[in-house]
């Protein structure tokens, strides 16, 4: 496998361990496995944050509680506001 450089690495995620990537942003991105296929989360700047919400999301998945795809609707979002 080869090594990438700072250099080339600019501009995306690098792995920190496994499961856990750091992007450009300085954000933690976790992946976990849901319905046989790899999901990514944007879960902050705080490392141990980012283990602790893998594990979270692992479970979750792992129980079948967790949506494959979340997304905010404007009727959810109106009627929070409301």
């Amino acid at each position: 496998m080869r090594e990438m450089s700072e250099e080339s690495s600019a501009g995306r995620r690098v792995r920190v361990e496994r499961g856990i990537y750091r992007q450009p942003s300085g954000k933690y991105v976790v992946c976990f496995m849901l319905d046989g296929r790899p999901r990514f989360r944007t879960v902050g700047f705080d490392l141990e944050l980012a283990r602790e919400q893998r594990r979270a999301f692992m479970r979750s998945a792992q129980f079948g509680v967790l949506a494959a795809t979340p997304r905010l609707r404007f009727g959810m979002v109106a009627g929070w506001w409301i």
